[in-house]
């Protein structure tokens, strides 16, 4: 279903298809649904109906009020309605509260300033800030001049001296106060430089002032620039369960509870956004880390790589095997350099002393290598039929290896459902 909608606002005319969604100054203004009609040309002065999370508000007389569900209007008491931290935040006589999605209040509004500060709140009484949980619940009393972020466990505040310090957000004890230069959070950790050196905080200092730089990814060739002392890019990401860690030019890993799974003593650590392991070198040999198994493997391989997802191969000794994505060893390491290739959603294409074979994603070998050639037809439906070539001859296997069709034929191909 198409249609068109025309809004007509103060020297702004928007044409649009399927749903309207105006933001002005990043603050959600109005979102019109879906309507049931195949087509509306709708003319509207400025909106007076505002549409987010589970309940929508109004503006009457230069006031705001709470429509709820069944169309039931509240009263227009507020000065101003915004979106909060799943709910709103309301104003009333200067004074600041939020509710929660259904406009419910959840704090009356008594603070001189409250702000988004995601997922969290920023409040300010009396010229010092604190913080809240989306729910409302104090995680920082407004006590502090500055805050700059605020993660799970930490507030990073600035005092009236301009001192960084790390604030406990369960006891309000600062933890780390003293000459920090430089604070890098992430939802679950933070980054600390202190005199010269870098360690890692969660409820309690996990990482000593040891190293030299800290960061979830490291190039020793290119050195990141760090600008301003405190970097809050990364506060509300996910949290990190691995971090990347130099010392003297050598690269190491440690998780998020500070343990060291590989010591500063590599020579290149790689991640992939887009896959679950590192590869590590060391020398001229690589270990891998699958981060779901947490297992390190041993600096055994001369070549790492992929082909596709799902699957890491290495070359261990002149032979090649291949791990799934958990650690496990799906193709023992006895096929050709080179010899492995995922198969088409089957698992894995082997070579051993230049004949093919196939490994289901199990591990099991379901074509031993025995042909000159495995390959599959196009469509996905026919992927349980398997072509195979010996001597310039061609035939047709299923999985379990049982010959549909004899090596006899010079071509074969697939139409229709059909061999042909």
């Amino acid at each position: 279903m198409q249609y068109q909608m025309k809004f007509i606002l103060p020297s702004i005319k928007v044409l649009i298809l399927f749903h309207l969604t105006i933001f002005i100054n990043s603050e959600l203004i109005c979102q019109i649904p879906e309507p049931s009609v195949d087509r509306m040309i709708y003319d509207v002065a400025v909106p007076e109906v505002y549409e987010d999370h589970l309940v929508s508000y109004y503006k009457q007389d230069g006031k705001y009020g709470f429509i709820l569900e069944g169309n039931l209007k509240q009263e227009a008491v507020y000065d101003r309605i915004s979106s909060g931290v799943n709910g709103f935040i309301v104003v009333k006589d200067n004074k600041y509260g939020i509710t929660n999605q259904k406009a419910e209040i959840i704090l009356s509004p008594s603070f001189d300033s409250i702000r988004v500060f995601n997922p969290y709140y920023l409040i300010k009484v009396k010229n010092k800030y604190g913080v809240l949980s989306s729910s409302g619940e104090l995680i920082q009393k407004p006590s502090f001049d500055k805050i700059f972020g605020v993660n799970k466990y930490v507030t990073v505040i600035q005092d009236n001296k301009g001192k960084i310090k790390l604030v406990l957000n369960t006891t309000g004890e600062i933890m780390a106060g003293k000459n920090i230069q430089y604070v890098n959070m992430y939802s679950d950790v933070c980054i600390v430089k202190s005199n010269g050196l870098f360690g890692v905080f969660s409820d309690h200092q996990i990482v000593p002032f040891q190293y030299d730089y800290i960061d979830y990814s490291i190039n020793v060739n290119e050195k990141k620039p760090i600008s301003g002392q405190v970097d809050i890019f990364n506060f509300n990401r996910s949290a990190m369960p691995e971090l990347m860690v130099i010392k003297d030019g050598k690269l190491g890993l440690i998780n998020n509870q500070g343990d060291v799974i590989y010591d500063a003593g590599n020579d290149e650590i790689k991640r992939d956004s887009y896959q679950p392991y590192y590869t590590v070198k060391k020398g001229s040999l690589f270990s891998i880390y699958f981060k779901s198994a947490k297992y390190a493997t041993g600096f055994d391989f001369s070549k790492v790589y992929t082909d596709g997802a799902g699957y890491v191969i290495a070359v261990k000794d002149g032979k090649t095997g291949a791990y799934n994505m958990s650690g496990e060893i799906v193709a023992p390491f006895e096929y050709d350099p080179g010899g492995i290739f995922q198969f088409s959603g089957v698992g894995l294409r082997v070579s051993m002393n230049k004949k093919m074979g196939i490994i289901a994603s199990n591990g099991e070998l379901i074509i031993p290598p025995i042909y000159d050639d495995v390959s599959m037809f196009g469509l996905f439906e026919s992927r349980q039929f398997v072509k195979v070539s010996n001597d310039g001859k061609s035939g047709v296997v299923n999985l379990k290896n049982e010959i549909l069709l004899p090596l006899d034929y010079e071509w074969i191909d697939l139409e229709n459902d059909f061999l042909k």
